[in-house]
């Protein structure tokens, strides 16, 4: 029998196709901590529809609305980023 992808697990050869991720899957990275910061000028990624989809995945994660950055915060808001940046990561416990 031939596979499509020799040498790799279900689990890799899974992972390399198409449809929705396992459940276990899902599980684990909702546990991660997770923020999303939004330039609410992005014409790219329409924060009217990334923030609700977002808050789907991580109904307990911070949502940052960068009023004046577009699809690149980082260069349109580079010191606002990083001090979300800097504040998401010190109140966020470590994982273990």
């Amino acid at each position: 029998m031939s596979s499509r992808y020799p040498g790799r697990s279900w689990r890799a050869r899974r992972a390399l196709q198409p449809g929705p991720p396992p459940m276990e899957a899902v599980a684990a990275l909702r546990a991660v901590p997770a923020m999303l910061a939004v330039g609410m000028r992005d014409t790219a990624l329409l924060p009217e529809y990334v923030i609700p989809s977002f808050k789907l995945s991580y109904p307990d994660a911070p949502v940052v609305e960068i009023p004046g950055a577009g699809h690149f915060p980082t260069e349109d808001a580079p010191e606002t980023l990083l001090a979300l940046l800097e504040l998401f990561l010190q109140t966020t416990p470590a994982r273990t």
